[in-house]
């Protein structure tokens, strides 16, 4: 009788420590790791053909970036922004990189904590064509000792949640003008042969290259700060665009930068709005607006004298 009843007590014990396993293993502790999958995605970056991103700071509202020939295009509103190719090639690279250290959570009610759900989340969907390579939230940013960043993803079918390496939100919540080509300048110094700086009123003046030295309007120019100069602006960008259309511009200085081989490079200045903008030639749907950067292109006569006044 006593053997019976020691049987059924281990038998109750037994089942007692089995659900406690389960429970343990299947949901609490967010910190516990778990068996799981560290390669979530599986695809090839020329098969990306288009990238669809909910920006969380743009809370739900999404755009589309178009690849073109090798060219990336941003597409919103109706509208056609050359994209910083850089910054979305990293976005390809990012999710197919993907580099998951844990699993911290399988079930929905987690996802808040995380920030992976549809108000909290940045969501990016990658496509081939009408087929869904890859759907991601990226969600809270992480920073720990000793220098260790990383961010909370899921999958959008899926529950689980994931900590990846990295400082993915970064990446992933941009909107379009973060994205867009802010590109002024993109050449070599070996390239321009003669510099016009149109200007108001009589302060216009020209440099021009013979053979290996500068000459400013016929005379000799300081030559080593002529070249200093070109490596300042000769690939330069720029940081905020400026929300303006042409015809609301009222252009005041020029800068057109003579190449060998090239076609000129032409940079535009004016005021709109009681701002400094400029435009480029070589990217003409974009007005920068940063004074850094135009003060870095629009310098005085005085700044290439021999004598300095």
């Amino acid at each position: 009788m006593r053997h019976k009843i020691n049987n059924t007590t281990l038998l109750i014990v037994f089942a007692a420590l089995l659900v406690l396993t389960i429970v343990l293993f299947s949901g609490g502790n967010d910190h516990r790791e778990r068996s799981f999958d560290k390669q979530l995605l599986s695809f090839e970056t020329e098969d990306v053909s288009a990238i669809k991103l909910y920006p969380k700071s743009m809370n739900g509202a999404y755009f589309t970036i178009e690849n073109e020939d090798g060219q990336w295009t941003i597409v919103s509103d109706d509208k056609r922004y050359s994209a910083n190719n850089s910054s979305v090639d990293a976005m390809v690279s990012a999710l197919q990189t993907l580099d998951i250290k844990s699993l911290v959570a399988n079930k929905k009610d987690r996802w808040e904590k995380y920030e992976v759900n549809d108000s909290l989340a940045s969501r990016v969907q990658l496509l081939s064509g009408s087929k869904v390579l890859a759907d991601v939230y990226i969600g809270k940013f992480q920073f720990s000792q000793p220098q260790n960043m990383s961010t909370y993803v899921r999958l959008a079918d899926e529950k689980e949640t994931y900590r990846a390496n990295g400082f993915l939100s970064s990446t992933f919540n941009r909107n379009v003008n973060d994205l867009r080509d802010k590109t002024l300048v993109d050449d070599r110094l070996a390239n321009w042969t003669k510099m016009m700086f149109d200007y108001p009123a009589d302060s216009s003046f020209v440099l021009e290259k013979q053979g290996e030295k500068w000459l400013l309007d016929g005379g000799m120019a300081d030559s080593a700060s002529v070249v200093s100069y070109i490596n300042k602006v000769k690939q330069l960008n720029g940081r905020t665009i400026a929300d303006v259309a042409e015809n609301d511009v009222n252009k005041k200085y020029r800068l057109t930068i003579e190449r060998k081989n090239l076609d000129a490079v032409v940079l535009t200045a004016g005021m709109a709005e009681d701002k400094r903008v400029v435009t480029s030639s070589e990217n003409n749907d974009v007005w920068i607006s940063d004074s850094d950067v135009l003060d870095k292109i629009f310098v005085s006569k005085n700044e290439f004298s021999v004598i300095k006044q």
